[in-house]
């Protein structure tokens, strides 16, 4: 009986050799030899299951491939100088990137362009020829911006800002977003970068909700208009996901990008003017009873909820 690989047992549908015919001289069927004649066949080698066991081919002198999870070891296990960047709260992911690439961040005294250069412990980062610290753990803080103050921290001839009402020694805090001079209300701070692109890139579409008091009433086609097909200004379209009368002259917009200036321009296109500008809520966080010039640290769960869809 020929060898089958099932401990001699043959293929279905196989006729044994005293079934397949005679030979030439009347005997039986010749024994047929493998195509690889010549060379003796390996005889199979049984486990424990009476089965021969699967052997996966080795090639020699590389190791074993690492499982897919598995966590990474050397220079992939440190971040990048954008990530290490944006995790010191120096800037957002994006941001951190652009500033890279300008020439503005040096590793180790030297100006570096790459973004992608691995940062390892003991490397000396700066920014525009400030050091910047490595991550000790993240904050994040809420205020009740004022009129009169810029949220920019970049402008040295901002008289006011909104930075300064912040008393937190040792940590380099970022806003997550602005308002405007003349605006007040909820604006964001936090040394975490991936948390503040999230609240400000457009592709996240975290919603911020103003109130607004406008010169003259809406009407509801200006209010139809304003959440529909939009107003061009400055080449850009400008649209509300929602406007909410509260009374006359007084409304609440909710805004799902938050262009500069917006609401403003906005008005300026319907030929009205906004009189007060007031940011009450970023997601689901809302500015409560905070009083203006104030600020407190957030807790986690409060943090989560500014990325949260506002409730109604």
């Amino acid at each position: 009986m020929p060898y089958s690989g099932r401990g001699g047992r043959p293929r279905r549908g196989e006729k044994p050799l005293s079934a397949q015919g005679k030979g030439k001289y009347g005997d039986a069927a010749p024994v047929r030899r493998p195509r690889n004649a010549g060379k003796p066949f390996p005889a199979p080698v049984k486990g424990k299951t009476g089965h021969a066991p699967v052997r996966r081919p080795r090639v020699a002198g590389k190791p074993l491939p690492a499982p897919v999870n598995a966590a990474p070891e050397g220079d992939a296990a440190l971040p990048n100088l954008t990530k290490f960047l944006a995790a010191s709260g120096a800037a957002s992911r994006r941001h951190a990137a652009e500033l890279i690439k300008d020439g503005h961040v040096c590793v180790n005294g030297e100006v570096c362009v790459d973004p992608s250069v691995r940062i390892a412990s003991g490397d000396r980062v700066s920014l525009d020829g400030m050091p910047i610290e490595p991550p000790r753990g993240y904050v994040y803080v809420m205020l009740h911006k004022p009129r009169g103050y810029v949220c920019t921290a970049e402008d040295p001839h901002a008289p006011k800002k909104a930075l300064d009402l912040i008393d937190l020694p040792g940590v380099r805090l970022v806003s997550a977003g602005r308002l405007d001079k003349n605006s007040e209300g909820l604006i964001l701070f936090s040394n975490d970068g991936a948390w503040i692109e999230q609240l400000t890139h457009p592709r996240h579409g975290t919603r911020k909700t103003y109130q607004v008091t406008t010169d003259r009433p809406l009407s509801p086609a200006d209010i139809r208009r304003l959440t529909t097909t939009g107003v061009q200004n400055d080449g850009e379209t400008l649209r509300a996901l929602s406007i909410r009368a509260e009374a006359s002259g007084r409304y609440i917009f909710v805004l799902g990008e938050g262009k500069n200036r917006e609401i403003r321009r906005m008005m300026e296109s319907l030929d009205n003017r906004t009189r007060r500008l007031k940011r009450i809520a970023v997601g689901g966080l809302r500015l409560g009873g905070l009083p203006m010039g104030q600020w407190r640290t957030l807790t986690r769960e409060e943090a989560l909820l500014a990325l949260a869809a506002p409730s109604r």
